[in-house]
C-alpha cells in the first residue's frame, strides 16, 4: 500500500497537531510515524519505492472508502524533492502546504533545536539561564545573517511542486488553524474530498516548544546518541529498536513542562526579522494570488 495523498510542509507549521487531528478521522489513515525521510536522504532513497511502501505502510491494510494520508514536512525539506516524489506518484495527487508567519517559524525552528539539544551547549546554558528570548537575541548577534537559508524557504518548494503537481497543490495557513479551527479543517478536508465530522477534537496544539532541560549535558548526550543511531544498522537484533528506544527516551527525559520558559520573541527582534523575510512574503503573495498583511504583517 501507498499513500494516496500528501501534507508536505513545511517544518514548525503545524503538520504535528495537523496528523494528530487527522488520525482522528474515521475515513483517514495515516503512517504510524508521522515523519519520513526517504524522498530526502540518499541513503534510504537508493533502497527503492516498494522498501518505503513496505517499511511505513506495510503493516496497515486499508478498507474501503478510506484515504491514506502521509504527513510529512521532510518532503519539502530539500530542493529536488518534489521531482522525487512525481517520479513514483501521478500529477493528480493531491500535496496540501501548511505555511506560518516565517519570522515566527524562524524562532521556532530555533526554539526546537534548543530542545533537541542541537545548539551549542552554552548556547543551551545561556537559555536555561535566561529564557528563549533573550537567548535568541544572543544568538542573532552571534551569527546576524542565521535567517537567509530561511529567506526563500516557502517559495523555492511551492514553484518546484506546482511545476510537478501542476493545479493539484493547495495551501493553508497555521493561523487559521490557530484562529478558526473549525474553519480551517473543513478546508483541508474539502481539499482532499472528505467528510466533516463534528466528533473530532480540533483544538489540539501538538508539539509545543517552550520548556527548557533541567539537565543540559543529558540533553547533549541524547543529541549525540540520536545523530549516532542514524548510522546504526536497521536491525542486528531482535528487539534492537526497543532497547534504543528506551536508551533514548532516558536520555531526553530531561525537561519540566509544567515550567515553560517565556517564549514570546521581543517585538524589536520581530520588526528586524520581518524587513529580512519581507522578500520572500512578497514572493508567496504573486504564487498565491493574493495578500498576507493580515495574516502574517
Amino acid at each position: 500500500m501507498k499513500p494516496d495523498c500528501f501534507v508536505a510542509g513545511f517544518y514548525k507549521c503545524g503538520t504535528t497537531t495537523l496528523y494528530d487531528v487527522l488520525k482522528q478521522h474515521d475515513d483517514v489513515i495515516v503512517s504510524e510515524q508521522k515523519e519520513n525521510d526517504f524522498f530526502m536522504d540518499e541513503r534510504l532513497y537508493c533502497k527503492g519505492i516498494k522498501w518505503y511502501e513496505d517499511k511505513y505502510y506495510g503493516g496497515i491494510s486499508k478498507s474501503e472508502g478510506r484515504t491514506v494520508i502521509e504527513i510529512n514536512p521532510h518532503l519539502s525539506g530539500r530542493k529536488g524533492t518534489a521531482k522525487r516524489l512525481r517520479k513514483y506518484y501521478p500529477q493528480n495527487t493531491k500535496i496540501l502546504f501548511i505555511m506560518r508567519n516565517p519570522v515566527k517559524m524562524f524562532y521556532s525552528h530555533f526554539r526546537f533545536a534548543m530542545q533537541l539539544g542541537i545548539m551549542p551547549y552554552d548556547d543551551t546554558c545561556y537559555a536555561v539561564k535566561n529564557g528563549f528570548s533573550k537567548a535568541f537575541d544572543r544568538y542573532l548577534r552571534n551569527v546576524p545573517h542565521a535567517y537567509e537559508c530561511y529567506e526563500n524557504h516557502y517559495s523555492v518548494q511551492l514553484e518546484e511542486y506546482m511545476e510537478c503537481f501542476d493545479s493539484n497543490i493547495h495551501c493553508v495557513f497555521m493561523e487559521d488553524m490557530q484562529q478558526n479551527p473549525n474553519s480551517f479543517y473543513k478546508e483541508v478536508f474539502g481539499f482532499f474530498g472528505l467528510r466533516y465530522d463534528n466528533e473530532i477534537n480540533y483544538r489540539i496544539h501538538s508539539n509545543e516548544t517552550n520548556a527548557l532541560p533541567r539537565n543540559v549535558k543529558k540533553l547533549k548526550a541524547y543529541a549525540i546518541f540520536r545523530k549516532l543511531r542514524k548510522s546504526f544498522p536497521e536491525c542486528m537484533w531482535e528487539g534492537q529498536n526497543r532497547f534504543l528506544d528506551r536508551i533514548q527516551d532516558n536520555l531526553y527525559d530531561v525537561y519540566d513542562d509544567s515550567v515553560p520558559m517565556g517564549a514570546d520573541m521581543s517585538k524589536k527582534t520581530e520588526i528586524k526579522l520581518r524587513r529580512a523575510f519581507d522578500g520572500e512574503k512578497k514572493r508567496i503573495e504573486m504564487i498565491l494570488g493574493y495578500k498576507l498583511d493580515e495574516k502574517w504583517w
